[in-house]
């Protein structure tokens, strides 16, 4: 039985190779019978080229019939193959089921009646935009080489655009009329856009939450009638659009005694509700007019902080802002399974409304591990194979973290995570290569639900116009506070380098905002103490920066530590998607400060520690363009600078950065590019350790299918690190800091298996920033060599 399945896979993959270079779909086709291979969409030429590309890629998506999806070469047939295959395989072992389950997909076959739907669509979807009377039509083409095969072509002209010129609310109800026209100004029918149905439904959308948030609990987008367009007094703009005038009416209630406020009675809250148990009448506490029930009077959450998290107040108007907040803000917590809040109107006042909060509590303890082996090939320069001079290294690495979600009964988060990793080399004989080396780190972290003002320092900042008087309020009312002690350990020693130990501890201030799009991460308060141990061979292979470097010191920010901003936008109407991150950083200010006010002559220093004195930026800017859902592109721009002052001639090593390894430049080792166009034999050829005050990185790629779960991506990187000193010949960077650019190109196999995203990268090197036995910088593909190539294993993508 095993032999045969040994036999079955090896066949699988010579079929499956057949399949995807010349599949011949056509002999299970009827006569007639026409798979659809391509759809096109040809838009006439108009004078706003921008609009006529929006058209094109937006009318893609209304097709009724799907194309042949695209293969590495050609359109990829095997799908198709497999789908016909399996619909007359009468009586298929288990392995063919496996393969027709995974590698099967129905294709569509050429209908005119799927066809004229789709020109319906087409225009329903222009008639919507304001294109009022457009034109579409579809041919196809059945003479093509690959026989069985139709390309479809749909040919739109869309004609004039209608655009907005006055538009005009009325309603019979006097107070709903004045605040139509108070709010006109926010409304999305302006003056000069589209005849739109999507602004439409955006404007009925935008009066519903206004009127909600005025107390107008029960007004419903269907009291909003649909447009009234007058064409008959139109006017033509200059790019030949009409110009019409148009009338949105408010409908009032069946009754006609007009929209009723509605306010707040009771608010009650079941704070560890069972569904089996259903509501309890014992009550527990009042907390600023909200009543809690309880079964057992016990409450795992402090009832005022619960109430702090519930924006709805007794006595208030009704505001349907109160609700979404509520629900967001106990959500945020954590600490329920479910949160179910329901509004409940009462029957001796037909204008109250008594709101019922259902607290289903989650648990509040949990741990979760992970285990991984990785292999990485530290060599810059394994040409001789058979010399038995492979430096590949393997790795082993786990996760341990406990979390409590409610450790002092007001909402406190408290994590505490132990991550360790070890390595060692396998074939070299080289002890600077083949030692063990260790990472250690231990994170603890209490996260408190609210804004603690530790140093009572961010009312000056707010007078000193630091921050706006928006931002100070949004961070008092909604950001968390963090406190974390940490330890990190990178011992090298074993590859007769470095032994790193970094104790932290500080304070921490997150922000989200338009539901996490944007995230400030905020470290107020910090201090940092590094120690270091360095082997005498390493200080004699780096100069005295890096070995400044390297020094024991204590990085500090009693006021100030850091800022960080990232915005994770999501994809527009083109399939783009763009991602920013940014943060700057500062050590020793504060400390710079008082020791010139206090010995302007000298600089303070804690026996053999120095304070570390830098200021620190990065920028890094990512765009992604899904071409389709499999197909994309993706760039990432990232640069970054680090500059001392004072005594110091570096900042630490860990603050340095450094380019090369599977997320950044790929043809390259972790680390193993530059500062310029330096270059060591020596430490070429050991564990790379390069390290610089500046960066510039560039990284693309092309992401693909290939078949069943496995993708594919071409990528090209470049980049490299400088400093803004001469340290050693070519560190230092230039105006010709370009020519001094790590260039590499590869391509890499993928393994989406759903949960992660199993990665394979080779890269090539295409450019080197420095120049051996003075040959060309530039690397070619006529005589490719080992030397040049660099495998990435890892998890995820790159960027």
């Amino acid at each position: 039985m095993q032999i045969r399945y040994l036999l079955y896979y090896p066949l699988s993959i010579f079929t499956l190779f057949l399949c995807l270079t010349s599949c011949n779909v056509n002999k299970f086709l009827e006569k007639d019978q026409y798979i659809v291979r391509t759809n096109t969409v040809k838009v006439s030429d108009r004078a706003n080229k921008k609009e006529k590309k929006v058209l094109q890629y937006e009318l893609t998506s209304l097709y009724k019939q799907k194309e042949l999806p695209s293969g590495v070469i050609g359109k990829n047939k095997s799908g198709a193959w497999y789908y016909f295959k399996s619909q007359r395989d009468t009586l298929p072992n288990r392995f063919h089921k496996w393969q027709y389950k995974n590698f099967s997909k129905p294709p569509a076959l050429f209908s005119e009646t799927q066809s004229d739907a789709t020109v319906s669509n087409m225009k329903r979807y222009l008639e919507n935009k304001g294109f009022l009377y457009p034109t579409v039509y579809y041919d196809k083409d059945f003479h093509n080489q690959d026989k069985g095969l139709a390309d479809v072509t749909y040919h739109v002209d869309a004609g004039k655009q209608y655009v907005l010129d006055t538009v005009d609310f009325v309603c019979a109800d006097t107070a709903i009329q004045y605040i139509l026209s108070d709010t006109k100004e926010e409304s999305f029918l302006k003056k000069g856009v589209p005849l739109s149905n999507a602004l439409y439904e955006q404007e009925r959308t935008r009066i519903t939450t206004m009127l909600n948030n005025f107390g107008y609990a029960r007004f419903t987008p269907n009291f909003i009638d649909e447009l009234y367009v007058d064409t008959i007094n139109m006017s033509i703009d200059t790019f030949g659009n009409r110009r019409v005038n148009v009338v949105l009416p408010v409908q009032m209630p069946s009754d006609n005694r007009g929209h009723l406020k509605f306010s707040t009675a009771d608010v009650i809250i079941y704070p560890n509700y069972d569904a089996r148990l259903g509501e309890t009448i014992a009550k527990d506490t009042i907390v600023d007019g909200k009543i809690f029930f309880t079964y057992d009077g016990v409450l795992t959450l402090k009832p005022q902080v619960l109430s702090s998290a519930i924006t709805l107040q007794p006595g208030s108007g009704y505001r349907k802002a109160d609700t979404d907040n509520t629900i967001r803000q106990l959500t945020s917590l954590g600490l329920y399974k479910f949160v179910n809040v329901r509004p409940n109107i009462e029957d001796c006042d037909s204008t109250m409304i008594t709101y019922k909060i259902y607290l289903t509590p989650n648990k509040k303890m949990s741990i979760e591990g992970g285990l991984e082996v990785n292999y990485a090939n530290i060599a810059s320069n394994f040409s001789n194979v058979t010399g038995g001079s492979k430096l590949g290294r393997i790795g082993l690495a786990f996760d341990l973290a406990f979390e409590n979600k409610n450790l002092l009964k007001g909402g406190e988060r408290f994590r505490t995570s132990l991550s360790a990793g070890i390595d060692k080399g396998l074939t070299s004989s080289n002890n600077t290569t083949n030692g063990l080396s260790a990472d250690i780190r231990v994170d603890n972290i209490l996260s408190i639900p609210k804004f603690v003002n530790m140093t009572k320092s961010w009312r000056m900042y707010n007078k000193l116009y630091f921050t706006t008087d928006k931002f100070y309020a949004d961070l008092k009312k909604n950001a968390t506070t963090d406190f974390n002690i940490s330890y990190i350990l990178s011992d090298r020693l074993g590859l007769n380098q470095y032994r790193l130990q970094q104790f932290s501890a500080g304070t921490r201030y997150v922000l989200k905002r338009d539901n996490g799009i944007k995230r400030f991460n905020i470290n107020h308060t910090s201090v940092d103490l590094i120690l270091s141990q360095l082997t005498d061979s390493f200080k004699v292979r780096i100069d005295n920066r890096t070995q400044f470097s390297f020094q024991p010191q204590l990085m500090t920010g009693f006021l100030f530590r850091s800022f960080g901003y990232e915005y994770n936008g999501k994809s527009n109407r083109f399939g783009e998607r763009w991602q920013y991150q940014f943060n700057i950083e500062q050590s020793g200010s504060e400390v710079w400060i008082l020791d010139k006010l206090h010995k302007p002559q000298s600089d303070f220093k804690i026996k053999n520690v120095d304070f570390s004195k830098f200021w620190r930026a990065e920028f890094d800017a990512r765009y992604t363009h899904q071409l389709s859902s499999k197909r994309a592109w993706s760039g990432r721009l990232a640069v970054g600078i680090a500059v001392p002052f004072s005594n110091a001639t570096s900042a630490p090593y860990s603050r340095l950065f450094f380019v090369g390894g599977p997320n950044s430049i790929r043809a390259w080792l972790i680390r193993g590019v530059g500062p310029g166009s330096f270059y060591d034999k020596e430490v070429a050829n050991n564990v790379p350790f390069q390290a610089g005050d500046m960066k510039i990185e560039y990284n693309s790629e092309y992401r693909f299918p290939v078949f069943w779960r496995f993708e594919s991506a071409i990528f090209l990187d470049a980049g490299n690190v400088w400093n803004l000193k001469e340290t050693e010949k070519g560190t230092k960077i230039s105006k010709f800091w370009y020519d001094e650019l790590a260039i590499g190109t590869g391509i890499g196999l993928r393994l989406d298996v759903t949960y992660a995203l199993i990665r394979l990268d080779f890269g090539y090197k295409l450019h080197t920033p420095y120049a051996i036995n003075n040959e060309s910088r530039w690397i070619g593909f006529t005589n490719p060599q080992w030397r040049n190539f660099n495998p990435n294993f890892a998890l995820g993508f790159p960027f």
